[in-house]
């Protein structure tokens, strides 16, 4: 049956329960301690020992910063917006492959995404020639919030694999795949600050959304999970035994119906 949305809470998996929780306590603890101590500047400061940094990262051995950036929302609009849409698509993938796998599936996007962003980084930030040009320079030295964006992209587009969809609807728009996943990383990016900005982070969380096996997410479990709260959604062959029993039920009305004609036709001879 259809997921209720006043059950859909109580009936949260685990790792998706944790990871709300963690990432509105990482924002609510910043925002209270900057209160209490009446400096934003606080704030800011705990968040850059937080942020994704490579220079950090390889140069002094804050080997945090790989999964720290992931629960550390960007502001109070990307925590509402960015956990809602994560929450949900979690909720289903957790429910459908378990929560150990998926724990272990979220763990590897998570380190993944901040290793490929800081390959990407010190190709253009560390290249000679390359690193000339003071956007690509900062790539190396700039300390960033991912937030929920990696974990966002990468579970969309596995999930669109998993499914082999060709098309979707958007925004009440029918549109091929491809064009769904350019409109999604264009969101992405315009959360960004400035929009311009954290180009990298982007392009490893889709890196990431092709490169790991679908196998690893269990495509049954997930077609199962999808038939079963969205009535729409069936696979080839699923609803096989409902077709037939409307088969049986509708069969015997053809001879009623051819009876029923006969007799009116032999009336209206008689008349």
């Amino acid at each position: 049956m259809p997921i209720q949305c006043e059950t859909f809470w109580k009936k949260m998996p685990p790792v998706t329960m944790g990871y709300l929780i963690i990432t509105v306590c990482m924002y609510l603890s910043c925002m209270i301690a900057s209160i209490a101590l009446d400096n934003w500047y606080y704030s800011a400061r705990v968040f850059d020992w937080l942020y994704l940094s490579p220079k950090q990262i390889f140069e002094h051995g804050q080997v945090w910063r790989l999964l720290t950036p992931h629960i550390t929302p960007q502001s109070f609009w990307s925590l509402i917006c960015m956990s809602m849409y994560v929450v949900f698509i979690s909720f289903g993938i957790e429910r459908a492959i378990g929560s150990a796998r998926f724990l272990i599936l979220f763990l590897l996007v998570c380190l993944l995404s901040s290793l490929i962003t800081c390959a990407i980084s010190a190709f253009f930030g560390l290249m000679p020639g390359i690193s000339d040009w003071d956007y690509l320079a900062n790539w190396w030295d700039d300390a960033a919030c991912t937030g929920q964006t990696a974990i966002q992209l990468s579970l969309t587009i596995m999930v669109f694999r998993a499914m082999k969809l060709k098309r979707t609807t958007f925004c009440c728009f029918d549109m091929p795949i491809w064009l769904f996943y350019i409109i999604l990383i264009v969101m992405c990016q315009l959360m960004m600050w400035p929009m311009w900005y954290g180009i990298e982070y982007n392009v490893s969380a889709i890196i990431i959304g092709f490169i790991v096996p679908v196998k690893f997410i269990k495509v049954s479990a997930i077609n199962e999970f999808l038939s079963r709260t969205n009535p729409q959604y069936s696979q080839p062959g699923q609803n096989a035994d409902q077709e037939n029993l409307v088969r049986e039920i509708k069969a015997p009305e053809a001879p009623k119906q051819r009876r029923q004609d006969k007799q009116w036709g032999s009336k209206g001879r008689t008349l």
